[in-house]
């Protein structure tokens, strides 16, 4: 099923899954390489941190790339029964979905709180987006600026770089005393 607006459906999921995985991995090796040069005995350190990424970085590797892949896969389920390709409304919900998906095997009351998570979650994502995107957008102005006045002529002998200064005057007793020690320091 080709979509109109990007990668289609299947392949996207593995790109997003592809992308949560290698994200996980950087993110995996970071924390437990940290976590290892901490916990680790006195002339252990890099060993026991070597010993942590091995153990730790995989598991939150796969966790994430799960997590992306459900939520990609939600996301566009959503998307394609309702027909709104870049409604944020449509990532929220795959975000409470892919939070109550991760929390199954804990119990409603779980289920609940990670759908509350995530949704909470890509909404202040989305925010986030939207405001940086409205804050790039040069055809509005932005919140708190004034419109530029238009350009006139006189703009332009403002905007004109002054001549190239070839020299800074500086006085002589300066320049003497700096070279003066410099010569101290070399003799």
């Amino acid at each position: 099923m080709e979509e109109e607006w990007g990668v289609p459906y299947p392949d996207c999921v593995l790109d997003n899954a592809g992308a949560g995985f290698v994200g996980g991995a950087a993110a995996g090796t970071l924390a437990h390489l940290f976590t290892g040069l901490r916990d680790s005995p006195c002339g252990r350190h890099l060993a026991g941190a070597a010993q942590a990424v091995r153990d730790g970085a995989p598991r939150l590797a796969t966790r994430w790339a799960a997590r992306l892949a459900v939520y990609s896969a939600a996301c566009h389920a959503l998307s394609s029964a309702t027909d709104r390709h870049d409604d944020p409304l449509v990532s929220v919900a795959a975000g409470a979905a892919t939070g109550a998906v991760a929390r199954l095997r804990h119990g409603p009351l779980a289920v609940g709180r990670a759908a509350l998570v995530g949704a909470a979650t890509l909404a202040a994502v989305e925010l986030m987006i939207r405001d940086s995107v409205e804050e790039h957008d040069d055809d509005k102005p932005r919140r708190n600026q004034r419109p530029l006045p238009a350009k006139t002529k006189e703009d332009d002998v403002i905007l004109r770089m002054p001549p190239a200064i070839d020299h800074f005057p500086v006085p002589d007793p300066f320049i003497a005393a700096s070279r003066g020690s410099l010569l101290r320091f070399r003799g």
